[in-house]
């Protein structure tokens, strides 16, 4: 039915749809084209994905400020981020990978490997295939992240329900707390065996009735963690700021230890040549494949927990483009390179050390092997 009196643009139609109107008023209703007559557009495959990536990545940003909210709802720290918030560039989203991946239990994953038995490329290929697994569902969940602006939790609601969502928001908040102990751990380890080195009187403290550590360490481990909280109360571009500037100094000291490792061992060749203990004629011969899934699984494990919360992080990303280009550069590449000097280190040991799993079987001397390394011998001595 035709609404007399009105213009189009009242009617929010178009000059095309009011053209349409018009002919259908005076020559009465058309029938429409056979399906053989419209034109059929068939995508090759190649096309077709090229297509569905630049959506991914050119996706526009809906965050929106809700409306009268409820505050039992909303908090500042739920509520969408607003776009003078949104600093994190790609550059920002591969450093903060870079700071997550260069620690010391990133490289006793790699010695978990060569107590396995890999070779170096076996290696390499298990963390590849392992942390491109876990790219996947890291990219897709850091997706709403970026678009609507909110963290985990409130995106959990979509799934779980209002009230639902407290579960998988507590759960993940229980590991996330295990996973910073055991890095503040790691983290006032190496400043204590540091201390250790420079005054003999840090080691000898005896140890505190209940706790099992010496008040020297467990002045480090508080020193550590005061100065994570420190961090983390700043807010996220404190975070940013010290991922930027301390992704390239990890990266420098790694490669200063590199060097360390290469003058002890003589060069890259006690690495390249070690044989795997799967090949024919060697202990575990024909049980790679027995060992490599469970092997992948564990690397997937390793970040997994993280790919449920990403949107934490990529909800203050400047676009799509940039948490995607940002991660897949980060995770995966920054992985595989750091597991293979996780690997040659684990395997130079056995040139400076009697046993040849002796740093990764006794943490005190793993952790002195990183925090203080030109000086292993007078630690060990």
């Amino acid at each position: 039915m035709m609404l007399s009196g009105c213009h189009p643009c009242q009617l929010g139609l178009s000059s095309s749809t009011s053209n349409s109107l018009k002919t259908t008023q005076l020559l009465g209703p058309t029938r429409a084209a056979p399906p053989c007559a419209r034109r059929q557009i068939n995508w090759s495959p190649t096309r077709r994905s090229r297509l569905l990536a630049n959506g991914f990545l050119e996706d526009d940003i809906k965050a929106r400020s809700p409306l009268n909210p409820s505050e039992d709802l909303i908090n500042p720290d739920f509520a969408p981020t607003p776009a003078s918030a949104r600093t994190w560039s790609a550059t920002d989203m591969a450093t903060f990978w870079i700071t997550l991946v260069i620690s010391i239990p990133t490289y006793m994953l790699a010695a978990s490997l060569m107590d396995l038995g890999m070779a170096w490329q076996q290696a390499l290929v298990t963390v590849l295939v392992g942390n491109s697994i876990t790219l996947l569902p890291m990219q897709l969940n850091g997706h709403p992240g970026v678009k609507f602006g909110v963290p985990f939790p409130v995106l959990a609601r979509s799934s779980f329900g209002i009230v639902g969502a407290n579960v998988p928001s507590i759960t993940r908040a229980l590991v996330a707390c295990g996973w910073f102990g055991i890095q503040t751990w790691v983290g006032g380890s190496c400043i204590y065996q540091i201390l250790a080195l420079l005054d003999k009187t840090v080691a000898s403290a005896p140890a505190l009735p209940g706790l099992g550590i010496s008040l020297p360490q467990l002045a480090c481990f508080a020193f550590f963690w005061a100065t994570q909280v420190w961090v983390v109360l700043r807010g996220m571009e404190s975070i940013r700021v010290l991922e930027r500037y301390s992704a390239p100094v990890l990266i420098f000291l790694s490669l200063l230890l590199l060097g360390w490792a290469v003058q002890t061992a003589g060069g890259f060749g006690p690495m390249l040549s070690a044989p795997s203990l799967f090949s024919p004629g060697m202990p575990k011969a024909g049980q790679f494949w027995g060992v490599f899934w469970p092997a992948v699984t564990a690397q997937v494990s390793f970040w997994a927990t993280l790919s449920l919360n990403i949107p934490d992080f990529t909800r203050y990303a400047h676009s799509q483009r940039a948490q995607a280009l940002g991660q897949a550069i980060g995770l995966p590449l920054t992985m595989v390179l750091f597991t293979f000097l996780g690997k040659y280190f684990c395997l130079v040991k056995g040139h400076v050390f009697s046993s040849e799993l002796v740093l990764y079987t006794q943490e005190r001397l793993f952790i002195a092997c990183f925090a203080y390394p030109y000086h292993y011998e007078e630690y060990c001595s």
